[in-house]
């Protein structure tokens, strides 16, 4: 009896795990191979794989977070993918350059596949800046005109000007890199040994981004992912960053309304790719569904169930938005060929892992005495907590 294929996928929806499970078992029809396949959280997703790249855990393939590969890569735990193979799933240039990055190593060598999309877009609604008087056109261009354009809201009597995540949440990271992109920082140094935040124009992003909390309700409370998106897609509040699935939650009055704007002029892309690893027991099936999953027919059909965007660039055409006006659709094009996509550097995964704590922290304190001075809370939670960061970093 043949061994099954080994195939891990991260929860995303209910919807997307039956369209994958039925998508399975077409496939293992077709081709006379079965499946033993398994959804892990993101939540816990990064400890088990780091299990399975230490001791071997019988995984063939596998989808993985774009910010996660480099550290499994450092791990000699991905198998690469040859140039012959790179060319069967068609090449660099059908995939988003951001994305695609994240999946090659120092060495050259391509060791992830890209698989589904995700891109942040500012959200705003049309009336609402129109009724303050704010151009769209470079509402949310600079630092300063994203400020700008939310203090009209505000003098316009607009309750809610502004929502985002402010509990632990990754989207904060994908925030706050693009402020940092737009100073000319990023994360960590040039190395990728150090985390910079704390200094320079790091700093400087820093004050801009969460500055912007004065554009919060008065009433305002700490906010999970999914809160925020409520908040903007009932309608409640003017202006969010998020991604593709938001577009589908929007009430028929939001949709009416609802602009797309490319943050800063440079979005954060991310998203999942395909993994083969180096233990795998069946690498060609393996290799044969990568180049299934990633072809047209499931590129438009299967990244819309999990509320992401296809990677290949000549999927996004046909691929079906549930607010489809050509500007709309422009948004997210522009967002695919332009996005830059966070540092694949070792042992990004506990950095990431630790940043995020440290915003969620940052943002407790700004939420819980909204006059605090936000020099004096970074002073007392941001540098220490950066500070124990490099040191754990420095013993790499």
């Amino acid at each position: 009896m043949s061994i099954p294929l080994s195939f891990k996928t991260m929860t995303h929806s209910g919807e997307f795990a039956r369209g994958i499970q039925e998508l399975i078992a077409r496939y293992g029809r077709e081709q006379s191979i079965a499946f033993s396949h398994r959804e892990i959280s993101y939540e816990t997703g990064w400890e088990e794989f780091v299990r399975a790249a230490i001791y071997g855990g019988g995984v063939d393939i596998s989808e993985m977070g774009s910010t996660w590969v480099s550290d499994f890569v450092s791990m000699s735990a991905l198998r690469p993918f040859s140039p012959p193979e790179v060319t069967r799933f068609g090449g660099a240039a059908s995939f988003p350059p951001g994305l695609w990055q994240s999946g090659v190593g120092a060495d050259g060598f391509v060791s992830a596949i890209p698989w589904m999309t995700d891109v942040s877009l500012v959200y705003y609604r049309r009336d609402l800046l129109a009724k303050a008087g704010a151009d769209e056109t470079n509402a949310f261009s600079t630092p300063e005109h994203f400020e700008q354009t939310l203090a009209r809201l505000q003098a316009a009597g607009v309750h809610r000007p502004w929502a985002i995540p402010t509990r632990r949440s990754h989207i904060s990271l994908h925030n706050l890199a693009m402020w940092l992109w737009y100073h000319g920082v990023d994360f960590v140094d040039k190395a990728g040994k150090q985390v910079v935040i704390d200094e320079g124009q790091g700093l400087t992003a820093l004050k801009a981004y969460f500055g912007l909390a004065r554009y919060f309700s008065a009433d305002v409370e700490p906010l999970a992912e999914n809160q925020s998106d409520d908040l903007f897609a009932r309608g409640e509040t003017a202006v969010t960053i998020s991604g593709p699935w938001l577009l589908q939650y929007c009430t028929p009055e939001v949709r009416q309304e609802l602009g797309l704007a490319i943050p800063l002029g440079a979005s954060y892309i991310g998203g999942s790719c395909l993994v083969v690893w180096n233990n795998a027991r069946q690498s060609r099936e393996a290799l044969d569904w990568v180049a299934y999953l990633i072809h047209r027919g499931q590129q438009i059909s299967v990244p819309q169930l999990a509320g992401l965007l296809p990677s290949k660039l000549g999927a996004i055409e046909q691929f079906q938005l549930a607010v489809d006006r050509p500007e709309i659709r422009e948004a997210f094009i522009g967002a695919l060929n332009t996005g830059r996509a966070l540092p694949a550097v070792p042992l990004w995964g506990m950095i990431e892992d630790r940043l995020v704590r440290i915003l969620e922290i940052l943002w407790a304190r700004l939420l819980e005495n909204p006059g605090a001075e936000i020099d004096a809370v970074f002073d007392a939670d941001l540098v220490p907590a950066v500070a124990r960061l490099n040191v754990s970093l420095s013993n790499y």
